[in-house]
């Protein structure tokens, strides 16, 4: 699988500046998931999203993020699960309880999580048919059922990684975008970093109904942008890990350097024994009758590193407190393995779909011999 990891490589000398440096993981993920794919599933993944020198793999698992509004603004809970759980004392995951499936608490109004969003895109992915994926009914050379498989697969690609980020999976503090806290001695970001950064700014989860209220001195006010602790786990930290100096957003070649980066840094994980063990023989891959219960495990198991780590010692231990020290010493090895596990679970649920996809294509061609 060596060769379908490094044919990306001519698609980094001529890709344009488009998207926010901020999707170094998401990158990451795509690019070391095909080291793992089946040849049968990158053709499934090429068929549907047809990339070219434009767009890439890693361009599919950051599609999502860069559309948050519009035509798609219904799906910006779909990034995330509120586990409305006791940290530090007792962590855990109710899809009942947490997943806001009445849409009562959410920014649009609309129902679902990232457990609920998973199965929905999987329904839409699995739906797949060689004849509407080679269709060219639309000006997009896709039929409007393909275009649906083609959403649903960027989708899954980016929801796999937001599943496996432990503040995506927790309600507190709406996730630790209330928690203000310090990094390289600063504790705010200037209000220009968000027009180059969009996709960070998640600010308005402070009106969220759902959000488990913190103390009135615990929490950033609304109108400050403050460094706080899901921007630390989303970007600060692999930017440190990698030693990445974001270029400015004048920079043309910018979201080349990005995944030349993240798939220098995927390579690295790929040999990385400890960082990057392989998954158990009895892991879970979220298709068929399963896809829920899997979804669900692997948000659980993010959820957990909330009370092991990420707020082991409440809020109060990382408020306010600088975080690039040893903190960032303990939650490197984390990061390496749930990039890493995110890449291996969203590649074996490629393979498993591919899989039944070359079953059906060949009962087909027997029955066209016959």
């Amino acid at each position: 699988m060596r060769s379908a990891f490094l044919r990306i490589l001519p698609v980094l000398l001529c890709a344009d500046h488009a998207l926010s440096w901020g999707d170094m993981g998401h990158r990451a993920i795509a690019y070391l998931s095909q080291q793992y794919m089946t040849p049968e599933a990158i053709r499934l993944f090429d068929t549907i999203i047809k990339p070219d020198e434009k767009f890439d793999i890693s361009d599919a698992a950051v599609w999502a993020d860069r559309n948050k509004g519009g035509i798609y603004a219904y799906t910006y809970n779909w990034h995330f699960i509120d586990a409305r759980d006791v940290v530090p004392t007792h962590c855990d995951v109710k899809l009942n309880r947490d997943c806001d499936f009445r849409g009562e608490c959410a920014k649009h109004k609309e129902p679902g999580c990232v457990v609920s969003a998973i199965v929905n895109q999987l329904s839409d992915f699995t739906a797949f048919t060689t004849d509407s994926a080679n269709s060219s009914d639309c000006p997009s050379n896709l039929n409007p059922d393909a275009k649906q498989k083609q959403i649903a697969m960027k989708f899954l690609f980016h929801l796999v990684g937001d599943i496996h980020q432990p503040l995506h999976v927790e309600d507190l503090g709406a996730g630790g975008n209330q928690i203000c806290v310090k990094w390289n001695g600063k504790t705010a970001n200037a209000h220009e970093y968000y027009t180059s950064n969009p996709s960070d700014d998640h600010s308005d989860r402070f009106h969220s109904c759902s959000v488990t209220p913190l103390k009135d001195d615990d929490q950033c006010p609304p109108w400050e942008k403050c460094k706080n602790l899901h921007q630390v786990w989303d970007s600060l930290m692999i930017e440190k890990l990698l030693k990445w100096d974001p270029p400015s957003p004048d920079d043309d070649p910018k979201e080349r350097k990005e995944k030349a980066r993240a798939l220098r840094w995927a390579g690295d994980l790929s040999s990385d024994g400890a960082g990057n063990p392989p998954l158990a023989p009895s892991d879970c891959v979220p298709v068929g009758r399963q896809a829920q219960a899997c979804a669900l495990k692997w948000a659980s198991e993010s959820n957990n590193l909330i009370c092991s780590f990420v707020l082991r010692d409440g809020v109060a231990a990382v408020k306010g407190h600088e975080l690039n020290g040893t903190y960032y010493n303990g939650a490197v090895p984390i990061i390496k393995r749930q990039i890493s596990r995110a890449a291996r679970r969203l590649a074996a649920m490629m393979n498993a779909i591919a899989a039944v996809h070359t079953d059906e294509e060949d009962g087909q061609q027997v029955l066209q011999d016959l």
